[in-house]
C-alpha cells in the first residue's frame, strides 16, 4: 500500500479511491496512454499526441488552437468527457464543430479532428476517473497537461510522476520491475514511430553475461518485460529456433511499424572455449534444442558427413534454408591428433581401431583420394626408392595401398634393371645369395613377398612338382601341429591336404 496526502492508496501498481492534496496533485503525471519520447530520457507524450517539439508545433499539427478557444471552453472535459466520463470518447466528434462554425455566423472549418497516438503505456484516463472526481479538474489536467490557454496543451508525464502515487519497487526505471503494470507489449501497438521505438535500454542489458547467456535462463527469463520493448521478430534475427513458445508467444512486430535493423551477433559460450570442446561436444550433456538456439543443421555438415540420422540429434535441427537467422557459420577444422608428423602415413591404427570416428569427418572416397591411386601424396621422403626394399618386406609398410605392384613396381625395376629370378644383391637386402637365405623373412612376413611376387614364384622352387621341390618349412616343421592350429593356412600353398587326414 502507498500513502498519498495521508490517505492510503490501492495496491502498488494498481488504481483505488484516494483523495488528492495540491502537493500531490502535480505527482499524477498521467495520461491515456503514453510513448518515449526520442533521446531515451524516460520520458513519454500521450496517447491521442504526438510527441511535439513546441506547444505551436502541435497546435499547427492539430489545427485547434486551444488559446483562441479558452473562453468558450472553460474546463478541459467540456470537450474531453472521457476523461471523468467512462464510455465517452476521449476527444470531441468533428461535427460538434459545426455547432458554431456554421457558415453563417462562423465560416465552416475542415477539422479533421484528434486521433490516439500509438503508444505502449497501459494508461487509461477512466481508471483515475474517481481521482478526478474528487479533486479540482482543472488542476489534476494541468498536472500532467500545459494550461488550456495555450495553443496546445502538450504533455510529457515523466515516470516520477506516476511513481509519485503508484508504488515502484526498484529506484532504475527499467531495473527488476513488472513491466506488464504499467506497459502493454510492443505486438500489440500498430503504427509505431522509428522515434517512439527509441527505448531506455536497461541496465542489465549491457552486462558481458547478458547476451551470451542471461537473457535466455530459464529462472530469470519474464516475458511480459521483454514483450514491452521487443517482438517475435527480434528474436528470429539471431534465434535459428524462433518457433519456440518463448519467442513466438512474443507476437510478430506489427507491420505499420518501423523495424530497427539489427545485426545478428552470436557470442561464443564459455563452455565452447574449452579445451577439446569440438571433439567432445556431442558428450558435453546439451540436448539437440540447446544447440538449435544459435546452430542449423547446416552448421553440422560442415564436418560431420551424411547421413545426419546417424549422428545424434543432428536430423532435428533447422536447416539454413527454413530459418531466418543465419546461424552460427562454423569452419572446418582437423582435430589435433591430425598435425602429428607422419599422420598421413601412420594413421592405419587410428582407422582400425576406430573406423565409426574417421566416418564423423571422411566418406569412402576421402580414403580412395589416396589407397585407389587418384593422386599421389607426397609420403616418401627424397630417395627413398634408394633404401625401401626394407619397408617393402616388413609388416609396417603397406605398399599395395596406394601402388600396383605388378605395374608398378616391375616398371621400375625392369628399368633399373633388377629382375626376379636374380640371385645377386640388387635389391631385398642388398646382401649376396638373397634368394638361399630368404625362407626365413619369408616365414615371417610373407605379406611382404606378395607386394612383388606371385605364388608362381615360389612353386618354381617349392612345388612338389618343381624341379627343386624344396619345402618351404624350416627345420623341425611339424605339419600336423600347424594344420591343427591353423588349417587355412595350409590351403594357401597346397591345393589338397598335405598330410592325408
Amino acid at each position: 500500500m502507498t500513502r498519498v496526502g495521508g490517505k492510503t492508496t490501492g495496491a502498488p501498481g494498481g488504481v483505488g479511491r484516494f483523495a488528492l492534496t495540491l502537493s500531490t496533485v502535480a505527482a499524477l503525471a498521467v495520461s491515456s496512454g503514453a510513448q518515449l519520447k526520442p533521446g531515451g530520457n524516460g520520458e513519454v507524450a500521450p496517447r491521442g499526441a504526438a510527441i511535439p517539439s513546441s506547444n505551436s508545433d502541435r497546435g499547427a499539427e492539430d489545427g485547434f488552437d486551444h488559446a483562441v478557444h479558452a473562453g468558450l471552453f472553460p474546463t478541459c472535459t467540456g470537450c474531453h468527457t472521457g476523461a471523468v466520463q467512462r464510455g465517452d470518447a476521449l476527444f470531441p466528434a468533428t461535427a460538434s464543430c459545426a455547432a458554431c462554425h456554421d457558415g453563417e455566423d462562423l465560416e465552416e472549418v475542415d477539422w479533421e479532428g484528434s486521433t490516439p497516438e500509438p503508444s505502449i503505456l497501459a494508461f487509461e484516463h477512466d481508471a483515475h476517473i474517481d481521482a478526478i472526481a474528487e479533486a479540482d479538474e482543472t488542476t489534476v489536467c494541468t498536472s500532467c497537461h500545459t494550461e488550456p490557454s495555450e495553443a496546445s496543451p502538450a504533455v510529457a508525464p515523466r515516470f516520477e510522476g506516476c511513481t509519485g502515487c503508484h508504488a515502484h519497487e526498484v529506484e532504475d526505471h527499467t531495473g527488476g520491475a513488472a513491466c506488464a503494470t504499467c506497459h502493454t507489449s510492443l505486438a500489440t501497438v500498430p503504427a509505431l514511430s522509428q522515434a517512439s521505438v527509441d527505448f531506455v535500454r536497461p541496465a542489465d542489458h549491457d552486462t558481458p553475461e547478458f547476451l551470451a547467456g542471461l537473457h535466455g535462463d530459464e529462472e530469470l527469463f519474464e516475458q511480459s518485460r521483454c514483450a514491452t520493448c521487443h517482438t517475435s521478430d527480434r528474436c528470429a534475427a539471431c534465434h535459428v529456433d524462433a518457433g519456440i513458445s518463448q519467442i513466438s508467444e512474443l507476437g510478430a512486430w506489427p507491420a505499420s511499424t518501423f523495424l530497427p535493423a539489427w545485426e545478428n551477433t552470436y557470442p561464443v559460450p564459455a563452455s565452447h572455449e574449452a579445451s577439446g570442446f569440438d571433439q567432445a561436444h556431442w558428450s558435453a550433456g546439451g540436448t539437440a534444442s540447446d544447440c538449435s538456439t544459435c546452430h542449423t543443421r547446416n552448421d553440422c555438415t560442415t564436418c560431420h558427413t551424411p547421413p545426419l540420422d546417424r549422428w545424434y540429434g543432428m536430423a532435428d535441427l533447422t536447416p539454413r534454408s527454413a530459418a531466418l537467422a543465419p546461424g552460427a557459420e562454423l569452419e572446418r577444422r582437423s582435430p589435433a591428433g591430425h598435425a602429428t608428423p607422419g599422420f598421413g602415413v601412420h594413421h592405419q591404427v587410428e582407422a582400425e581401431v576406430s573406423a565409426g570416428a574417421c566416418a564423423t569427418c571422411h566418406t569412402e572416397d576421402s580414403c580412395a583420394a589416396c589407397h585407389e591411386g587418384v593422386r599421389a601424396p607426397v609420403y616418401h621422403e627424397p630417395g627413398y626408392e634408394a633404401g625401401h626394399a626394407a619397408d617393402a618386406a616388413s609388416r609396417f609398410m603397406d605398399c599395395s595401398a596406394c601402388h600396383d605392384t605388378v605395374v608398378f613396381c616391375r616398371a621400375c625395376h625392369s628399368e633399373s634393371g633388377i629382375m626376379d629370378q636374380s640371385v645377386g644383391a640388387a635389391y631385398h637386402d642388398a646382401e649376396p645369395l638373397w634368394l638361399l637365405r630368404h625362407g626365413q623373412a619369408a616365414r615371417q612376413t610373407l605379406e611382404g613377398c606378395v607386394s612383388c611376387h606371385e605364388q608362381r614364384d615360389c612353386t618354381r622352387c617349392h612345388s612338389s612338382l618343381g624341379a627343386f621341390r624344396v619345402s618351404p618349412h624350416g627345420p623341425g616343421f611339424d605339419p600336423a601341429l600347424a594344420q591343427d592350429k591353423n588349417p587355412r593356412a595350409c590351403t594357401l600353398c597346397h591345393l589338397t591336404d598335405p598330410i592325408g587326414r
